[in-house]
């Protein structure tokens, strides 16, 4: 299933796997037959438990995983080695452009750099993880979805059809706490089904953009933010339902407990 890991990602693994394992009672994954065998997965997760989140996913999501992440974690000392280490890749946010200068382009182009890298992955058969809020936060339900993961995809599932190689998939992944922030709690990650991506620009049944595109960028270009508009609006609606809405523990094992038995039967 995907590349086989590196060693040092496999070390990073391997200490993610320990950490997990003393800082929760109790976690596991449910539903990881939905991850697709072949081609590249870029599985978008909402976040909730901040630093927490990419420490579970490693833990518990097979192969080897490329993550993106807030390019000022990468000026953290500690953190930043082993970020490198374990494959993550920097994104730059709006709010932090400030720091970089302030028309906000190295940004830009930072952020270019990382879609090509990442579509490449996928292109490639590779397994990426992505938080399309851009954000961490202690809310209930995911935020505004942002267009990364679907520009990502737009361009990696072109770059597969250009080399005859399977279109990668794009799986969304819910993460589950007790509680994120206090010690020996509970955690799960729950696969869901791969999300059915419409016809790309050009193609028969794709999205059709509006006046105000056609009237703002060239029919090409307007295609592309059509596609990618309605891609992201669907990730949105799949990430409102990998949370469930559920504040308490009890309701969520409650809820996966009726989905198993549904699956049975």
């Amino acid at each position: 299933m995907g590349t086989k890991p590196s060693f040092a990602y496999r070390v990073i693994r391997w200490l993610c796997r320990q950490i997990s394992a003393t800082w929760f009672r109790e976690h596991g994954i449910v539903d990881e037959e939905w991850i697709p065998e072949e081609g590249g997965v870029l599985y978008a997760a909402w976040h909730p438990g901040s630093l927490i989140d990419p420490l579970l996913m490693l833990s518990l999501l097979p192969g080897q995983l490329t993550f993106v992440a807030k390019h000022t974690l990468f000026k953290t000392p500690l953190l930043g080695r082993f970020m490198r280490a374990a494959g993550a890749k920097p994104v730059y946010r709006r709010q932090d452009s400030a720091s970089l200068d302030g028309s906000g382009k190295n940004a830009k182009a930072g952020n270019s750099a990382l879609i090509d890298t990442l579509a490449e992955v996928l292109s490639e058969g590779g397994r990426c993880a992505i938080y399309p809020e851009g954000i961490s936060h202690l809310m209930s339900k995911p935020q505004k979805t942002k267009t990364g993961p679907a520009r990502i995809m737009l361009q990696a599932i072109r770059d597969a059809d250009n080399t005859g190689i399977q279109r990668p998939a794009l799986v969304p992944v819910g993460l589950h706490y007790s509680d994120a922030n206090r010690f020996r709690e509970r955690a799960l990650v729950t696969v869901h089904p791969p999300m059915n991506l419409p016809p790309l620009p050009g193609e028969e049944g794709a999205p059709v953009p509006s006046k105000e595109l056609l009237a703002e960028f060239s029919s090409e270009v307007a295609a592309d933010r059509a596609w990618v508009q309605a891609v992201t609006n669907a990730l949105g609606t799949e990430l409102q339902r990998t949370s469930q809405g559920l504040d308490s523990w009890e309701d969520k094992k409650l809820l996966w407990r009726a989905r198993g038995i549904l699956s049975v039967h």
